[in-house]
């Protein structure tokens, strides 16, 4: 597993945790616990919110209401997005999205 397919899968895998340690991360990704150290230093700058707990039966949490991973969509996953919201756009008057539509709308057309 190379260095950034790690650091996603680390944190998809603390989102839905309360604590961890970095043992537990060390050992259920293969890798140092120096290794967990900078991929959770890494996160931090990224502005995943983090936090750590000093001292005996210490660790680190997330703060509530944290970041979601980027989603990574294919040019036809896309496409089909666009086609639905352009026929929800024609069914409804009041739509929720619009101001959304537009600016992908734009960016379709760059591409």
């Amino acid at each position: 597993m190379n260095q950034i397919d790690r650091i996603l899968q680390i944190w998809l895998y603390i989102s839905d945790k309360r604590f961890f340690t970095t043992r537990e991360l060390a050992e259920k990704f293969s890798v140092s616990k120096r290794t967990v150290t900078r991929d959770l230093d890494y996160l931090a700058t990224l502005g995943v919110p983090l936090y750590s707990i000093r001292g005996n039966g210490g660790g680190y949490k997330m703060l509530k209401n944290p970041i979601l991973p980027p989603v990574t969509l294919s040019e036809g996953e896309i496409l089909s997005i666009f086609f639905a919201l352009t026929m929800l756009k024609k069914s409804y008057k009041q739509f929720p999205m619009m101001l959304n539509f537009g600016n992908l709308k734009i960016s379709l057309k760059s591409k």
